[in-house]
């Protein structure tokens, strides 16, 4: 079994990386995939929810323009937002709305999931655990490696966001978890 630390640790990694990367991408997803429906106010900045499970049921809290903020300001919002969630004291506009939500089942062992899209959202990442797994290495005196493998899921409401541009967003999700650094610089 894993520590619990270094899992946690690892659960907030890739939260900042798939909030870092809605920062960096929905924008040009959205641009891109409706234009038809440009006039929409909606769409003009991302709104990213994060799902909280509370004693009452999940709910997911907002941050606000997203790709206004930095990582440490998208992270001291997220918990603060989520311990609101968890004492009930979000108000409706911290959780109505929002256009893509990211949602984490990893740290309770599920290693993949398909979660279902809340309106008016676009997209909703869901994120599993992480896994170690070998891989063919053929580099390596022994043929292979371990390596810590994630499963995402992506949902995308075809109406708003085509299906081959989640899939382009679903590509650089996987290119900047593969090499993090690249867009944390």
């Amino acid at each position: 079994m894993s520590n619990p630390t270094s899992t946690s640790l690892r659960v907030v990694i890739v939260h900042l990386c798939a909030l870092r990367l809605a920062r960096i991408s929905l924008r040009s997803m959205l641009d891109g995939s409706i234009a038809r429906q440009s006039a929409d106010p909606r769409y003009k900045q991302a709104d990213i929810c994060v799902a909280v499970a509370t004693p009452t049921g999940l709910i997911t809290p907002i941050i606000k323009n997203v790709g206004s903020k930095g990582l440490a300001s998208i992270s001291a919002e997220t918990k603060s937002l989520a311990s609101k969630a968890r004492e009930g004291k979000l108000k409706p506009e911290e959780y109505q709305g929002g256009t893509f939500t990211v949602s984490n089942l990893g740290m309770y062992g599920i290693s993949q999931f398909t979660a279902i899209i809340n309106p008016p959202q676009s997209c909703i990442l869901a994120i599993g655990s992480t896994e170690s797994k070998l891989v063919l290495a053929p580099e390596e005196e022994r043929g292979f490696k371990e390596s810590k493998v994630m499963k995402v899921t992506l949902s995308s409401d075809h109406r708003t966001v085509d299906g081959a541009v989640a899939a382009q967003w679903l590509k650089a999700f996987k290119e900047y978890m593969e090499q993090p650094l690249t867009f944390m610089l």
